[in-house]
């Protein structure tokens, strides 16, 4: 009910204000920067994605089990399928990647090392020779070459562009041949692929949908679709090297129960009730009791960090829609106020922005944040701009997933937009067939999705790089010139005036609008000592750590 109101509210705001103006020793990566926020309890930039809340002196135990609170059913337990929260939230312990790129730095997982040559196209890696996952199948580097060629055949391995081939040279190496050199993020994608045996895939005829076997440190032990699902620690968990053995790819408590608590108000309940321990979604209104000094605060404690997903918007640019008109695009963004979708969706809980691309961001550019050309909101442009348009009131069709902080950003856009004298309907459908909807360019004009940032600026750009699609990009774009300055900006030795090209160029064709990056505060039970993170900002609780 607090959330509806604060839509209501919102709506009534909107209407009103156009009426009067027309710690831990285990690899760990490092966190975005603190923003300005209401939660005292936000990250610095100096904490990683391992987060103690003592002096890192406690002793640590194996704990028996930890019931973890999620909104989301992963609907999907296969090693490559759509992205969607649940998927997120879950198969961290099920399946491991090559490896982990960690500040900037690798540490093994699957990969004990590897080289890059000289000339940038190619990368030889040689693998443990002692891996096995959980149906006894040893690992070897064909399996490598098989995960890839079938992950990227059903088109859920993306940004893979750059590749040409894999070539096997023995049991456990691999050689990465590519067509051209590589680029930032790269190693991003390429380590962060789930890897499995081919023997294993294959004898399941549905793709290990719900029959999961991976390397991980856990299994699957049980699932009741919508309900809940069980993970149990692996006895025979093949890395036992503590020198290798990264926080992540760890096994802390022997079972993990999910329990999928669709709404808020029902996760809150829940830690109340303690019938679940831990959990990162937890609305804006109600975070403040569990923290230091509120009801609940001496059952829990919290920790708040700036996201890696921010809030985006796309327009069609298919030719078939109205949307690929520039200037309706334009009129649409500059009819948008983000920050009353902060301050009403997200609680203030986070900041609004100035690029397609968040502000901790390695590489950001300060300069975006002075820039006049950015979509500040004012109906009197988007008014100008629709006036140069061939719009005539035909109805936009806004496409977001069904549920959460994005479904109800959407209502607010649509009345953003009935104020500018744009007609628009919400077509809201399942996270896990968001991006199958979204593929197909018929049906929609408008995109509300999430997208994430991770490490490096110009990362958040990859929803516009046409190398990640089949579909030209996410909003079915096809420009040369665009293409050109993604590349530029991807160099390993590109400059801010490589990323500023791009950063501009997205704003003049009004390509996409980033509209909010928030802030996650995750609430832990007091016998967990640290948080464990993965690169998406999303609980391992088999690689947090734990006291009695």
């Amino acid at each position: 009910m607090k959330r509806i109101s604060a839509l209501i509210l919102a709506l009534i705001m909107i209407t009103s204000i156009l009426a009067g103006c027309g710690g831990s020793a285990q690899p760990a990566e490092t966190a975005a920067p603190a923003v300005e926020a209401p939660a005292a309890d936000v990250g610095s930039a100096a904490e990683v994605d391992v987060v103690s809340k003592g002096d890192g002196t406690a002793e640590h135990v194996i704990r028996d089990s930890i019931t973890v609170g999620v909104q989301s059913d992963p609907a999907d337990f296969a090693p490559w399928a759509a992205n969607s929260n649940g998927r997120t939230n879950a198969l961290w312990g099920l399946y491991q990647e090559l490896g982990h790129m960690i500040d900037g730095e690798f540490v093994p997982a699957l990969v004990k090392e590897y080289s890059i040559a000289e000339d940038g196209l190619s990368m030889t890696c040689t693998l443990f020779d002692y891996i096995t996952d959980s149906a006894g199948n040893k690992l070897t580097a064909s399996d490598v070459k098989f995960s890839f060629e079938t992950g990227m055949g059903l088109g859920y391995i993306t940004g893979m562009g750059m590749l040409d081939e894999i070539v096997v040279d023995s049991d456990y190496q691999f050689t990465f041949k590519f067509n051209k050199g590589l680029r930032i993020g790269d190693l991003d994608t390429i380590f962060r692929t789930a890897i499995v045996t081919q023997a294993a895939y294959e004898a399941d005829e549905n793709g290990m949908s719900t029959n999961p076997v991976g390397t991980g440190p856990y299994t699957l032990t049980s699932y009741t679709a919508g309900n809940s699902f069980t993970y149990t620690a692996r006895e025979d968990f093949w890395q036992t090297d503590e020198q290798y053995l990264c926080a992540r790819d760890m096994a802390n408590v022997k079972t993990i129960n999910y329990v999928i608590l669709a709404e808020s108000a029902q996760r809150t309940m829940a830690l109340e009730q303690k019938t679940i321990d831990m959990c990162s979604e937890v609305s804006n209104e109600d975070i403040d009791q569990f923290r230091e000094g509120g009801a609940y605060s001496g059952d829990y404690w919290t920790h708040g960090v700036p996201d890696n997903l921010s809030l985006l918007m796309f327009c069609n640019n298919d030719s078939s829609r109205l949307t690929a008109d520039a200037n309706l695009r334009t009129a649409i963004f500059y009819s948008v106020n983000a920050d009353t979708i902060l301050q009403s969706v997200y609680g203030g809980n986070g900041t609004t922005q100035h690029s397609m691309t968040p502000a901790w961001g390695a590489g950001y550019v300060a300069e975006m944040d002075t820039q006049e050309n950015y979509y500040n909101y004012s109906v009197d442009k988007a008014k100008e701009y629709l006036a140069k348009s061939n719009y005539n009131g035909e109805e936009l069709v806004i496409l977001t997933e069904a549920t959460g902080n994005v479904a109800n950003s959407a209502v607010l856009i649509q009345a953003f937009l009935s104020q500018a004298g744009i007609n628009a309907t919400i077509k809201s459908v399942d996270s896990t067939i968001l991006q199958a909807t979204y593929t197909d360019p018929e049906g929609w004009d408008i995109l509300m999705t999430q997208n994430a940032c991770n490490t490096y600026a110009v990362t958040a750009f990859n929803p516009l790089n046409s190398d990640r699609y089949t579909t030209g990009t996410i909003n079915h774009i096809y420009d040369d010139k665009l293409q050109e300055l993604i590349v530029a900006a991807y160099e390993l030795d590109a400059t801010d005036e490589d990323l500023m090209a791009l950063h501009n160029y997205v704003i003049e064709n009004a390509y996409g609008m980033n509209l909010v990056n928030y802030i996650t505060t995750y609430v832990a039970p007091k016998c967990m000592d640290s948080i464990c993170l993965s690169y998406k900002k999303s609980f391992i609780p088999g690689g947090c750590t734990y006291v009695e």
